[in-house]
């Protein structure tokens, strides 16, 4: 909207904008001339805030007007941290040629179909154009094309002696998806990390008495048969939930 940091000078200004609430594409509710507190991440990662005025509504689309000076908010910067808008980068660093389309990549090694495709793909720009997201709590229905994703590269890199795509080993490791959603410092730091693991990875970590697994490891014990699966919130156990299934559904 200005190249420039806001200030005093903002006041008064108008704004277009595109907003997403949390069901997504579903419509904002306030009205023209209702008055709103907004709040983004800087360029700087710090939250700003300032109070403005609806003067147009249409769906998604809104114009507002500044109506007090931008300033930060600290307590806000604290708890929720510095989201990186519409995916800037922040250090002056060249993303690897390997992490470009990350989720072009992830998508096309997982192979769940043009639908789930699609339904990813809307989700993650969803997110990238509203962060906010990340803190709502979602329905099973609306993560469960994810967990088809996550199953699908899964199960493709245990079977799979080809080189696995840097992007694919982030997703099944960090739940990674998207090179617009990091900087490429961090993008390089994580894999860099990845690497330092797995080389010193205890061989046996299944004799400790307590031990911190990466998903990937766990289900691999789980299939090898030298772990159950976890509890679920119901404090059940795989055996019992797959016994409810059976008599629900059959099979």
């Amino acid at each position: 909207m200005y190249s420039g940091p806001p200030g005093s000078d903002f006041v008064q200004k108008s704004i277009h904008a595109k907003v997403f609430t949390k069901k997504l594409y579903h419509s904002f509710p306030v009205s023209t001339g209702d008055k709103i507190h907004v709040l983004y991440s800087g360029e700087d990662r710090d939250w700003i805030r300032f109070d403005a005025k609806i003067y147009s509504l249409n769906g998604n689309d809104i114009g507002i007007q500044v109506e007090t000076a931008p300033e930060k908010d600290p307590e806000k910067t604290r708890a929720w941290g510095g989201i990186q808008m519409g995916g800037g980068i922040l250090e002056d660093s060249t993303l690897p040629d390997e992490f470009q389309g990350s989720l072009s990549q992830i998508l096309n090694y997982g192979s769940i179909g043009t639908s789930g495709t699609s339904e990813i793909q809307r989700r993650v720009q969803a997110f990238k154009e509203h962060p906010g997201l990340v803190r709502k709590e979602h329905k099973p229905e609306e993560i469960q094309t994810f967990i088809e994703l996550y199953s699908a590269c899964y199960a493709r890199y245990r079977s799979d002696i080809s080189p696995v795509p840097k992007p694919v080993l982030l997703f099944l490791y960090f739940f990674y998806m998207d090179e617009n959603l990091l900087s490429p410092t961090r993008i390089v730091q994580l894999y860099e990390t990845l690497e330092k693991i797995k080389d010193t990875q205890d061989p046996y970590p299944s004799d400790h008495k307590l031990a911190v697994y990466f998903l990937p490891e766990w289900l691999g014990l789980i299939l090898s048969g030298k772990k159950t699966p976890s509890r679920n919130h119901l404090a059940q156990s795989y055996e019992q939930v797959r016994a409810s299934m059976i008599r629900k559904t059959g099979t």
